[in-house]
Order: structure tokens, then sequence, then C-alpha cells
């Protein structure tokens, strides 16, 4: 879009600069006519000033006037309008810069945030272990609350490192395998997350879907469509997932039951560092569910959210091309 935005903006430009340099070289060669015009007229040389002037009569100079009047006129509004163009062009630029400032300002925040907050819990939890200050019966919490962190943190550099080389990625070599397979492992992975945020968690419909993807990228996607349904469900709340064939195509869904997503952030939590409405204090880089879309749509699928308003939960649904052996 930028790229677009830019070149639209160079040829306004471009046809700006070319309309006032015609205008320029215009003027200097009326300007030189006009001379030979006075020179011939102070001789008294009637027919050579007309036909220098083009014209082979007195009267037909009103005619050149009238049509030189209209030419300027309608060059003239043209030239206003890509001048117009450009600054609303150059206006929307400013506003889009703004915008990328104000998200890169939310994604340092939350980034910090996503990778501070791990480490810290991971120091003191050593530092109690160490000094010895952790009564015995509680040092396996806190071990699996520190390897929890540890995860948090792997998942936070995992979407950054990810969202830098995007592109690279789709070089990777695809396999075929069973999408079901890979979200129960995803749900294994993130069981004891659940439990921890006193959520209840249930995979009722898990068919099977062999899909050509690249593990690594899946697995991204599945980790982030449950870590996003995690942190923004309240202790007590449910998560379930579903994965089913739904023509050509597989389709996995994670439901739950909790803050909502309101209408107007539907579609924009999908861009790159966007969060819903009053979720900062949540933590998270913003770039989760964008990396969701774009690596879904890298493997020829689309995803989708639907919400029910705030603190009604949300769906996710993602729908990825069955492969061809048995579609």
């Amino acid at each position: 879009m930028r790229k677009h935005t830019s070149l639209v903006f160079g040829l306004v430009v471009l046809v700006c600069l070319t309309q006032i340099g015609w205008w320029i070289t215009f003027q200097v060669r009326e300007a030189s006519r006009l001379e030979t015009v006075a020179e011939h007229l102070d001789a008294g040389e009637i027919q050579a000033a007309l036909r220098a002037l083009e014209a082979t009569y007195p009267g037909e100079l009103a005619e050149t006037a009238r049509s030189r009047r209209a030419m300027f006129a309608s060059e003239g509004a043209a030239l206003g309008l890509l001048v117009l163009v450009g600054v609303v062009f150059f206006y929307a630029t400013l506003l889009r810069e703004r915008r990328f400032r104000d998200n890169q300002q939310r994604f340092l925040a939350g980034a910090t945030h996503e990778l501070k907050t791990p480490l810290t819990t991971v120091r003191l939890g050593l530092e109690s272990l160490e000094q010895g200050t952790l009564p015995e019966p509680r040092r396996g919490e806190y071990l699996r609350g520190m390897v929890r962190e540890l995860d948090r943190l792997e998942r936070g550099l995992t979407n950054i490192l990810t969202a830098a080389g995007l592109e690279a990625s789709g070089t990777r070599p695809r396999e075929v395998d069973d999408l079901a397979a890979d979200t129960r492992r995803a749900i294994e992975a993130f069981r004891e997350r659940c439990a921890a945020a006193e959520l209840s968690t249930s995979a009722d419909e898990l068919q099977n879907c062999p899909v050509r993807r690249d593990p690594a990228a899946i697995r991204i996607v599945l980790h982030n469509l449950l870590d996003n349904a995690v942190r923004y469900t309240p202790p007590g709340g449910r998560i379930l997932v579903r994965v089913r064939r739904v023509g050509h195509e597989a389709e996995l869904s994670v439901t739950d039951t909790g803050r909502g997503i309101a209408r107007e952030d539907l579609e924009r939590i999908f861009g790159r560092f966007e969060r819903g409405s009053g979720s900062e204090h949540l933590g998270g880089t913003g770039l989760g569910l964008a990396l969701v879309r774009e690596l879904v749509q890298s493997h020829g699928g689309t995803v989708s959210v639907s919400s029910d308003g705030p603190d009604r939960g949300s769906c996710f649904t993602l729908r990825l091309p069955l492969a061809e052996e048995s579609a």
C-alpha cells in the first residue's frame, strides 16, 4: 500500500513539474513573439505583425485570445486539482506516519512488558531458590511457573523474529500432516498455563484434516490463537477448540468466553502493533494476530473473527485448503 501511494504521489509531482515546465516554455516563447510583433508594429508592418501572431486578419486575434483564455483556464484548473491531490496525499502520508509512530511506541511498550516481565519473574524465582527461602512443597510450583514464563518469553521473541523475517518463511519446505494433530500438541502445551489461569479447555471435535503446511508456521499460528484466548479470558472462563472439514478446506476455530471485541475493532486487530480497545494493560506486542493472518494467507488460507461485543467472548476461525491427496 505504501509503495502504491508513493508511486501515485510521485506521478502527481511529475505531472505538476511537467505542466509548470511547459508553462514556462510557453511564456518565454510568447514573450519572444510579442517582442517580434512590437518590432513590426514599430516599423508600421501590420501584416508582418499579424503573421507573427499566426493570424491573417485582425478579427482572428479575438478568436485566438478566446481559445488561449479557455486553454489557460482548463490547464490552471487541472494543475490546481493535481496540487490539491498532492496535498491530500501528503497529508495522508503524515497521518499514516504518525499512526505508525504511535503503533511503534505501543509496540515498544508492549514488547518491553512482554519480555521484561518473564525475566523478572524467573530471576525472582531463581533468587528465592538460591537463598533457600522457598518451602519445599512450593518449589515445584515455582519451577513450573518459571517454565511458563520462559514459554511466554519464547513466544514473544518468536513473534518478533518471525515478523522481521516473514518474507523468507515463504521458502521453507512444507509437508502434509494432520491439522488436528498439530492442534492437540498446541493444546497440550497450553494445558498447564490454562490450569494456572483457572480456565477450562475442551476439544470436542478434532476431525482428521491433512494439510500441506510449514510446521513451524502453523505452530506459531496455533500458539498465538491460544495465547490470545488465555490472555483475554478471565478466571473461570472456557476455551473451546474445534477442527473439522468444510468442503475442500480444513476449518479450525478457537472460541473463548473472554473480554470479547468491539465491533469497530474486529478488522483492526489483525493489523501489526494493533490491539483491542482497553487491552493495553494486558501486555502483548501487537504482533500475534497479525502474524496469524499473514502466515495463514501464505498457506492459501483465510482467518476471521466474530464477537457479540465486549465481555461476550470471541471466536477466531481459520481455514486452510486440504492436501490434494485428501481433498
